[in-house]
């Protein structure tokens, strides 16, 4: 009883339960399948993926702010950061400190993405960015934001190497599926 309810509170039937359901698992095995390396469709060589990261992953860090007034906050923080705007080195060292003082994200430090892995205002605001510059306060459902574009060090790359594939496998699978879906017509019936 609690389980037919619970369907029609999400206003679905059993077997659209059902169907989401297989497709979740099929979905799911043809990523297991497409990542195997016994099927061959994912493998880059250490190179080729060192050439994925520079060309299709950006590096940034925030400051993250929520609550009553955080965008008029952390306009305040921002304003500290960058001073008179003359040195742009010492508001980088600055604002990698008020990160680690102020920012509510669970991640302190600099994060490395994959395109399309971040919130679109996140992303859009980071790659509009060069290496060392400082975006505007933007707001997102997350909070208010406070971007810095950071350098992609190779050294880290080559230390975290296994974690960027798993990343780039899964950024170039929802490209496959972006092309292949782009291609199809959807029909109502």
């Amino acid at each position: 009883k609690d389980y037919y309810a619970a369907l029609e509170e999400r206003y679905m039937s059993e077997n659209v339960y059902f169907l989401q359901t297989e497709n979740y698992y099929l979905e799911r095995n043809l990523f297991y399948y497409m990542k195997d390396e016994a099927s061959g469709v994912f493998m880059l060589s250490d190179s080729d993926l060192i050439a994925d990261v520079k060309a299709h992953f950006y590096a940034a860090t925030q400051i993250l702010l929520t609550g009553d007034r955080a965008a008029a906050r952390l306009e305040k923080i921002k304003e500290e950061i960058v001073g008179d705007g003359s040195d742009s080195e010492a508001a980088s060292a600055r604002f990698l400190e008020a990160v680690g003082k102020y920012s509510e994200d669970t991640n302190k430090g600099v994060r490395y993405c994959a395109e399309g892995e971040m919130l679109p205002e996140y992303e859009n605001a980071a790659l509009a960015l060069r290496t060392g510059e400082i975006s505007e306060v933007f707001e997102s459902e997350l909070g208010a934001h406070l971007v810095m574009r950071c350098e992609i060090d190779d050294s880290y790359v080559d230390s975290h190497l296994e974690a960027f594939r798993d990343t780039d496998i899964v950024r170039l699978y929802n490209e496959l599926v972006d092309q292949t879906a782009a291609g199809m017509e959807i029909v109502y019936k």
